[in-house]
């Protein structure tokens, strides 16, 4: 019978040398005040222009003009 070789070493990744972590960005810019408005802006207006579509649908008032959607389960 023949024996196996086995080599009882860990295996062990290696060493990645991540560009983004060697700069260390604390510093806050008015590019990234700038970015960070943009971003809450853009954010609050879909969440508050989704809230009006729900509000709409649900409304008593428009409820004649939309008519139940038949769904079809593929």
């Amino acid at each position: 019978m023949r024996s196996l070789d086995t080599k009882s070493g860990l295996l062990v990744a290696p060493l990645l040398h991540n560009s983004s972590c060697t700069k260390v960005h604390n510093h806050i810019t008015a590019g990234g005040v700038v970015q960070a408005a943009f971003i809450l802006i853009l954010s609050t207006g879909i969440f508050l222009a989704n809230l009006l579509v729900i509000l709409v649908v649900n409304s008593r008032r428009y409820s004649k003009y939309i008519h139940q959607q038949v769904s079809h389960i593929l």
